[in-house]
């Protein structure tokens, strides 16, 4: 929390009725602010309230008015927060690489249980780990790794691409390859 405080108060200092330059808070229309009356509330995100600033006022009282997601969800506040603030500067997309057989039957022994899914899909196939399947090597195509799972047979190029998985210790879904460093 403590980078969260510093923040506050920085964004705070700059976007609250105690700023002289509304002209340059209006820059900020339609973007999503957090809204509250108390600068303590953003201490909890959760209790703030959430929308794209609608409007700038030259007002001590309530200078800003954010529209929430429904209709009729207009409310004015005293302080504000720009969500973009709230992000990390310097956020990097990990990058992964498929994982070799010796890597994958290190994780998953055969004849285990694999949760997998399609990325950004509901339905979740939860299958039997039954062996593994060489595709033959010709000169337009090299030797691929294939995966059983269930009765169906995946390069681990197409599981990373298409698929994430439910390790059996984890409670949140991974690509189905390895962190590569960068």
């Amino acid at each position: 929390m403590r980078k969260l405080d510093k923040r506050i108060q920085k964004v705070t200092d700059i976007k609250t009725p105690f700023s002289e330059d509304f002209e340059e808070l209006s820059n900020y229309i339609g973007f999503n602010v957090y809204g509250a009356d108390d600068v303590n509330h953003f201490h909890n995100l959760e209790s703030c309230f959430f929308g794209a600033l609608k409007y700038v006022y030259d007002d001590s009282n309530y200078p800003f008015v954010i529209v929430g997601g429904r209709s009729g969800d207009t409310m004015p506040f005293r302080y504000m927060i720009l969500e973009k603030d709230l992000e990390p500067k310097e956020k990097k997309e990990k990058k992964y690489r498929p994982f070799t057989m010796e890597e994958f039957n290190d994780l998953v022994e055969f004849g285990e249980f694999v949760s997998y899914r399609q990325k950004d899909k509901a339905h979740t196939y939860c299958v039997m780990y039954v062996g593994n399947q060489y595709t033959s090597e010709t000169e337009d195509n090299p030797q691929e790794d294939m995966v059983g799972l269930g009765p169906y047979y995946h390069s681990f190029e197409e599981l990373l691409n298409d698929y994430e998985w439910l390790p059996a210790d984890q409670d949140k879904w991974v690509p189905f390859g390895v962190e590569v460093e960068e």
